[in-house]
């Protein structure tokens, strides 16, 4: 006879499920959530034993078990690092928001700023609670200034001896591939880039080594940026590395980087942007275009994401044929007018007409979901952006 189950534990499914043991004397197979599906930490990956990583100034890895403890001792760091983060105080970080701004001071190319009248876009968000209207100056304020404690050499590819730019462009080619395949949201890919080389910048990686950082980046990326991030089966496959290798390579990572992925993601400067657009979907998307040139144009590495990415939307509207670059563009780009942008528009034209070099890159903003933003873009370069050019010396 099967036994009754007490009212007080109706709708408790592990006492349920202890009871239902007791009843069977059988063990019962874990039960699978049914939205984050099974989320414990054992190790599902294949056996053969991961390569040790090669860092230039990190030391070794002592984690040589993915199992529960090597991951719990992990989490416990996370969260006394996560911790740390929340209780330091205002001023010290102001502090190191202006030594970073001192210390990248060397290669950051700072462009003009002016103060013009503008419209003020934000009163129409009065009563809109989630778009805060009383603090959103403020906030880009502080994004703005946070851009320079994630800015990235572009003289560090020299001291990695066996990879050069060229093999990084072929990398981030891939990781955009995949970042589609997985269907993930574009601030994430932002995130990865920026992980990958600020990770690049401080450890010396080998060059049998650097599609497995690369995924390891993604992953880190998505964690931080997705809801439902894909599961490390997934990056595992397409890698053809192990889930072991990638969990030491995460830990690898978190470690040099301090933790900190709160990177100003340039996707929230290109919103502030196209408030001043009127949200022009077309010019939104080849804006997002553009501002992906940045992952494979060095060049780009001296400009602050804020700036690449009102140069971004500066061409878009040149391109889809919106009105000049106005007063409110002008304050909701942080001030920047059209001729202090030279230099970065200038880089993504000659991007725009040279030959495809990165076909998944290209292949991706080709489709109609994008609405043919490299075809769009590389057309107008071909036809116009010899004579738009020209007018910047009128």
């Amino acid at each position: 006879m099967s036994r009754q189950v007490p009212p007080q534990l109706a709708g408790d499914e592990n006492a349920l499920r202890t009871l239902r043991t007791k009843n069977n004397d059988e063990p019962l197979a874990p039960v699978q959530r049914r939205v984050l599906g099974d989320v414990s930490n054992r190790n599902r990956g294949r056996t053969r034993e991961p390569l040790a990583p090669v860092m230039r100034d990190v030391p070794e890895s002592r984690v040589t078990d993915t199992g529960s403890s090597g991951a719990a001792g992990e989490s416990a760091l996370a969260g006394q690092k996560r911790s740390a983060d929340a209780l330091e105080p205002a001023p010290k970080r102001a502090r190191r928001v202006e030594e970073a701004s001192a210390s990248k001071a060397s290669f950051v190319i700072e462009l003009p700023r002016i103060e013009v009248e503008h419209a003020d876009l934000d009163a129409e968000d009065k009563f809109d609670e989630l778009m805060v209207p009383e603090y959103v100056d403020d906030i880009f304020d502080l994004l703005f200034q946070r851009q320079y404690l994630y800015m990235v050499n572009p003289s560090y590819m020299k001291s990695q001896p066996q990879i050069k730019w060229s093999l990084r462009g072929i990398l981030v080619n891939w990781l955009v591939s995949i970042h589609q395949k997985f269907r993930l949201l574009g601030e994430t890919l932002f995130v990865t880039i920026n992980i990958l080389d600020r990770y690049l910048e401080k450890v010396e990686v080998p060059l049998d080594r650097l599609q497995l950082v690369g995924v390891t980046c993604l992953f880190i990326a998505a964690k931080y940026e997705e809801i439902f991030s894909p599961a490390i089966q997934n990056y595992a496959y397409v890698a053809t590395v192990t889930e072991t290798e990638i969990c030491q390579t995460e830990m690898s990572v978190l470690r040099v980087l301090d933790y900190d992925l709160g990177v100003p993601n340039p996707m929230n400067f290109l919103r502030r942007i196209s408030k001043a657009d009127n949200y022009n979907i077309s010019s939104r998307t080849l804006a997002k275009y553009l501002m992906e040139i940045s992952f494979f144009e060095p060049r780009l590495f001296c400009y602050l994401p804020s700036d690449v990415a009102a140069a971004s939307m500066c061409l878009a509207r040149e391109i889809v044929g919106s009105a000049e670059w106005d007063n409110n563009c002008i304050h909701y780009s942080m001030g920047l007018t059209r001729e202090a942008m030279k230099n970065i528009l200038l880089i993504l034209v000659q991007f725009l007409k040279a030959p495809t070099e990165y076909q998944e890159f290209h292949k991706k903003y080709a489709s109609k979901k994008f609405l043919k933003a490299s075809l769009r873009c590389a057309a107008w370069a071909e036809a116009y952006s010899d004579s738009w050019l020209a007018s910047f010396d009128e």
